[in-house]
């Protein structure tokens, strides 16, 4: 009779091709093994089964591997278990009987229990939506290229997860039919009915088991992120093609690749720092010092007239309390930009946005909404910074500075991109406190403008801005900003006003209108901007010329 000998190699390969049979397929094999050895007498390392097992061990040892690698952001950075694994594709689905889980995820997904407060919702949002923002994402260098991309992506998927939890959440309806009625409830109310009016599922003839709430997606997820970070935008006084902000960044910096999502794709490596050391030499050999070159210079990050228009300060530029513009301010250390990565996407991010306001203002400096400055901080100067940021801070940062104050952007806050540093400007440039009137009424007119006079002795001078959009205007109130210590009083009419309007014979004309009112409230003329271009610059100089005409000595010198 004629014996089959079964080759060592075919067990392990049979095994792992058969894997999905499971362990009933395994135990088979492991018998057939074992009978194999048991009929030729074979012992020890020789047998097939022995070998299967090292073979078998080996392959083990490699997909634990394989698995250690796929889960770390899972096991070690970012817990998916307790918010039910890993499908992110909604919160929606199921049957009625995995409806109190499902809508604890919800919960779970911003780290609150079921009876927390709306500001414990929103507060905790707030802080989840900044620590999983996509662009607040650090490759762990300890891991390939491949599993930071896996985790920069599940970081994004969280994102919109925590989006989601917070639409249903900090709505007090979407919570309230949520927590009565489930996913199919909020699938319901979504689609225009009401399951608390119609008494649950009933009135729609039953919900199905497949029914979810919405999904979110990553445009869904930022929108709200603005909405709930973001002060103040490019709308307002939208004259002269200032449209919305995400025009101004369509385009990006020459030869620095283009800017999306708050990354910049193009930015390249960033070089090590090793040291070269003497060598090849003997024990007693002796250290050549003066064939050695003298060590260079480390040029600054931001050329004297950069192209970006980013200003290069330092202790006797910075700009103080007469400044005209509102600053945003990069402080790093120069010698930190070729081994540091954050300072040198720091750089990137200054650059572009001081860029993107400059072609804003056709390459007028003195029109841009706001300046961007930068202070090295290295050498000697590192006392100077301490003195404006304070000891505790640590660079490289960003301060908003108005009235020669220094307002540092907490670390914790901070967004990589260029439309968060903007919008963070605008915001704390549109909360100063008097320097925009809210004027409704002639008689607002007469007492919040014409009521009072910035110079004593001299005549009053008010600048009102008359507009139909409802919110603040940015740029009105960079004008105010850069005049307000020019003896002007600015007030703002917004939602076009049909009384003042008509008190200015200005009902037939096309909104906005820019008008100076010169006098008292009892006796005023009306004086208005008749330029074809309502620009920053060309306003500024308007408001220029009617401090010349009216007051005694002329509009104030600044700093700029």
């Amino acid at each position: 009779m004629e014996t089959v000998v079964i080759h060592p190699g075919f067990i392990p390969n049979t095994v792992h091709a058969m894997d999905k049979l499971g362990r009933r397929v395994i135990s088979l094999v492991l018998l057939i093994a074992l009978v194999h050895d048991n009929h030729w007498g074979l012992r020890g390392p020789k047998s097939v089964a022995a070998q299967y097992g090292r073979r078998y061990e080996q392959a083990d040892r490699g997909n634990r591997r394989r698995r250690t690698e796929r889960d770390y952001y899972n096991q070690q950075q970012n817990p998916w278990s307790q918010f039910g694994g890993g499908n992110f594709n909604g919160f929606g689905g199921g049957n009625q009987n995995n409806q109190r889980q499902k809508n604890d995820s919800l919960y779970q997904a911003l780290n609150v229990s079921r009876d927390a407060s709306d500001k414990e919702i929103k507060s905790s949002y707030r802080k989840l939506a900044l620590q999983f923002h996509p662009d607040k994402f650090k490759p762990n260098p300890n891991v390939s290229d491949k599993v930071n991309e896996r985790n920069r992506a599940k970081q994004g998927e969280r994102f919109v997860k925590i989006a989601q939890a917070y639409d249903v959440l900090g709505d007090e309806k979407k919570r309230r039919v949520c927590d009565k009625f489930g996913m199919e409830g909020l699938d319901l109310l979504a689609k225009g009915h009401d399951p608390e009016e119609n008494g649950g599922f009933g009135g729609f003839g039953g919900a199905g088991s497949n029914g979810g709430y919405p999904n979110f997606n990553e445009a869904d997820a930022a929108k709200m992120f603005e909405k709930m970070f973001a002060s103040g935008g490019m709308g307002g006084f939208n004259m002269g093609g200032m449209g919305g902000f995400e025009k101004m960044f369509s385009g990006g910096i020459p030869n620095m690749g283009g800017f999306s999502g708050g990354r910049f794709s193009n930015m390249g490596g960033f070089p090590g720092s090793g040291f070269t050391g003497h060598s090849g030499g003997t024990q007693g050999q002796r250290f050549d010092r003066q064939r050695q070159p003298p060590p260079q210079e480390v040029p600054p990050a931001f050329e004297k007239d950069d192209e970006s228009g980013v200003v290069s300060l330092g202790e006797r530029k910075f700009p103080d309390s007469r400044a005209k513009h509102a600053w945003l301010i990069y402080f790093y250390d120069k010698t930190d930009v070729s081994r540091d990565p954050t300072t040198k996407e720091y750089v990137a991010v200054a650059k572009q946005l001081s860029s993107t306001l400059l072609r804003k203002a056709k390459g007028n400096k003195d029109a841009m909404m706001f300046k961007v400055g930068a202070v090295d901080c290295s050498g000697d100067s590192k006392g100077f910074c301490e003195s404006k940021l304070g000891s505790g801070v640590k660079v490289p940062t960003f301060a908003i500075v108005l009235n020669g104050k220094v307002d540092v952007i907490p670390e914790d806050d901070r967004l990589n991109n260029a439309k968060f540093f903007h919008d963070k400007t605008i915001g704390a440039l549109l909360k100063l406190e008097g320097l925009l009137a809210n004027v409704n009424s002639v008689q607002h007119v007469k007492t919040r403008l014409l009521g009072s006079s910035q110079r004593p002795g001299q005549t009053t001078v008010a600048i009102l801005l008359l507009t139909e959009k409802y919110d603040t205007s940015t740029m009105f109130t960079s004008l105010a900003y850069r005049h307000r210590r020019d003896g002007f009083l600015f007030g703002e009419s917004r939602a076009k006003n049909l009384q003042l309007g008509k008190e200015f014979n200005l009902s037939s004309r096309p909104y906005p209108h820019l008008i100076a009112l010169i006098g008292n409230a009892d006796s005023h003329v009306v004086e208005r901007f008749e330029g074809d271009s309502m620009d920053l610059d060309s306003l500024s100089r308007w408001i220029d010329a009617v401090g010349k005409k009216h007051f005694k000595y002329g509009s104030k010198k600044h700093r700029s």
